[in-house]
C-alpha cells in the first residue's frame, strides 16, 4: 500500500511539471516499478524452489550419508566413473520435461550410483523440477506399513510417485523378488511411462532381467540409457 501511495503522489506531482523534469520522473517511476516486479518474481521463484526442496525431503527415502551428495563432492576413480559423471551432468543440462529420458546406473557396490542420482535431483530442483529419490527396499517397507494405518494409504504413495517430474528408484535388486514386490514395481513403472526416471542397481543387465522378469525389465529399459559403473568400493576407503 505504501508503494502504491508513493506512485500516486509522484503521478500527481507530474501535473505541475513540464519538459525534462517530467520525463526524468516518469523514467524514475518506470524503473522503480521494474525493480518491484523483479523483486516479486525473485521471491516467488525462491518460494517455489523451497517448496520443491521440502517435497523432496519429506517424500524421499534416502540414507543420511547421501543427503550431502553433489556433483562437486563426487570423485571418479577411473574412466568408467568419469564417463558416468559426465553423463549425469549432461542429463541435467539437456533435461526437457516434454522429452522423457531414463538412465540406468549399474555396476558393483560403492561406485557412486546413488551419489550421482542424488546429485542429479539436486541440480534439477534448482531448475524447479520436482524429484523424489526412493530406495526400493525402504519403499516396500513403507508401503507395507500403510496397511495398518488410516492416515496414509498405499494409494497415496503410488499417486505421489506417479505425479513427480523425476523419480529415482535406487538399489533395484536389493528388494525381495516375491510376486508382491514384482507387482508393486510393475505398477510404479507402468504409471511412470512417458516420464523421467533414473534406476540404479548392483546387478548387471543379465542379472537385472532375471530378477525383474521380462515384463518389468522391458519397461525399465524403454527409452533408457545404460551407464556401467565399475571400480573399487570407495566406502571401504579402498580407492
Amino acid at each position: 500500500m505504501q508503494q502504491i501511495g508513493k506512485v500516486i503522489t509522484e503521478m500527481n506531482q507530474l501535473k505541475n511539471l513540464t519538459g525534462e523534469e517530467k520525463e526524468r520522473i516518469k523514467k524514475q517511476i518506470e524503473e522503480e516499478d521494474k525493480q518491484l516486479v523483479l523483486e516479486i518474481l525473485k521471491t516467488n521463484a525462491q518460494l517455489k524452489k523451497d517448496k520443491i526442496k521440502r517435497l523432496f525431503e519429506e517424500n524421499s527415502l534416502i540414507n543420511t550419508d547421501l543427503q550431502k551428495a553433489t556433483f562437486n563432492n563426487y570423485t571418479p576413480t577411473n574412466n568408467d566413473l568419469q564417463k558416468a559423471l559426465q553423463v549425469a551432468k549432461r542429463y541435467v543440462e539437456t533435461f526437457d520435461i516434454k522429452e522423457p529420458r531414463n538412465l540406468l546406473l549399474y555396476g558393483n557396490y560403492g561406485t557412486g550410483k546413488s551419489h550421482l542420482s542424488v546429485s542429479i535431483t539436486k541440480a534439477l530442483m534448482e531448475k524447479e523440477i520436482t524429484s523424489i529419490f526412493i530406495s526400493m527396499p525402504k519403499l516396500h517397507t513403507t508401503i507395507k506399513n500403510t496397511y495398518n494405518r488410516k492416515d496414509k494409504t498405499e494409494s497415496d504413495i503410488m499417486q505421489g510417485l506417479e505425479k513427480i517430474d523425476l523419480l529415482v528408484l535406487d538399489d533395484i535388486g536389493a528388494e525381495s523378488d516375491t510376486d508382491w514386490a514384482i507387482q508393486k514395481l510393475f505398477e510404479i513403472l507402468d504409471s511412470r511411462q512417458g516420464k523421467h526416471n533414473i534406476f540404479t542397481t548392483n546387478l548387471n543387465e543379465e542379472g537385472l532381467e532375471e530378477h525383474l522378469k521380462a515384463r518389468n525389465y522391458s519397461r525399465i529399459m524403454y527409452k533408457t540409457y545404460p551407464v556401467k559403473m565399475t571400480g573399487k568400493d570407495y566406502r571401504l576407503g579402498d580407492k
